[in-house]
Formats: structure tokens, C-alpha cells, sequence
């Protein structure tokens, strides 16, 4: 299956962790994880930047897990076999987007294409992966306001308040 303006590598899921029965029992939400970009302004990859004595990705993988979901998926592109060597991402599931230069959207695309492989997801937080200092009531808040409002999407407001 292949999303459309996106491309999942012939590799499809690589193996980190679990990759049949990757969903915890009751899932509904997932988190979907961004890191396919080139960093091409900062001239390394900043996936593998140095956050507090750990790669940024692995810190922001690391921190989803944490969250209110049952699965973490990670969108790697440029450079993956590199990262996939240099960051542990747990028991995240990795898809890499072959069409990373096409832009942020193509990730989007690909990640949401795994969650559409099963049945059951409600929802899914997407999440980049050089954010590493979300905020840990973030998650959970954004949920509750779904709860509420009944609205199928929410996004955190951080200004004009």
C-alpha cells in the first residue's frame, strides 16, 4: 500500500522493537513522529543533534512514548540509515519515506498510511522531531479539549492568548 504523493520504502516497517502487534491492548491514539527532512539550513542532520547528552529524535521519541498513546510511529527520511544507527527510537515503528523531498506533507501522508493498516485509530498526535521540550501536559490537554469540544482535531495555541 502506498499513500498518495508519498512513497513507503520498499523496506516498508523496518524492525525496531515490535512490528506485527505494535499497537498496545485498547489503542486508539498514536503519535506520528516527523523526521524525514534533509536539516539542510543547519547542515547536519539534526536528528542526531546532541539534546542533553542524547540525539534530539531519540529525546522527542523518548518523550511520545511518555505520552497519552499506544503506539509511536517515526517518519525518517534523508539520511535514515544513518539515524536508524545513531538514535534508539525504543519500540517506536519506523517507516521511511522515500519521497522525503517532496516536503513535511509527504511524511504526514506516509506515517498516517501505517496507521490506516489496522483498524481501530481515532486519533493521532503529529509531532516533530526537532521539537524535544513539548511541554509533558501538552498531550494529555489537547486530548481532554477532543474530549470536550467533540471536534476531530485540536492544536495547542501558543500565542495570542
Amino acid at each position: 500500500m502506498t499513500p498518495a504523493g508519498g512513497a513507503v520504502s520498499d523496506r516498508g516497517l523496518v524492525e525496531k522493537g515490535r512490528l506485527r502487534g505494535y499497537r498496545r491492548p485498547g489503542s486508539t491514539t498514536a503519535a506520528i513522529v516527523l523526521a524525514g527532512g534533509a536539516s539542510s539550513r543547519l547542515g547536519t542532520a539534526k536528528q542526531r543533534v546532541d539534546g542533553g547528552g542524547r540525539p534530539m529524535l531519540e529525546s522527542v521519541v523518548a518523550a511520545a512514548a511518555s505520552w497519552p498513546v499506544h503506539t509511536v510511529i517515526v517518519v525518517l527520511g534523508s539520511g535514515a540509515n544513518e539515524i536508524l544507527e545513531a538514535v534508539d527510537l525504543g519500540d517506536a515503528v519506523v517507516v521511511v519515506n522515500e519521497g522525503w523531498d517532496e516536503g513535511i506533507a509527504s511524511s504526514i501522508r506516509v506515517g498516517l498510511d501505517v496507521l490506516t493498516r489496522e483498524p481501530g485509530w481515532e486519533r493521532a498526535f503529529i509531532v516533530l522531531g526537532d521539537q524535544p521540550s513539548i511541554p509533558d501536559e501538552v498531550p494529555e490537554g489537547l486530548l481532554e479539549a477532543m474530549e470536550y469540544s467533540g471536534r476531530p482535531a485540536a492544536v495547542p495555541v501558543y500565542r495570542y492568548e
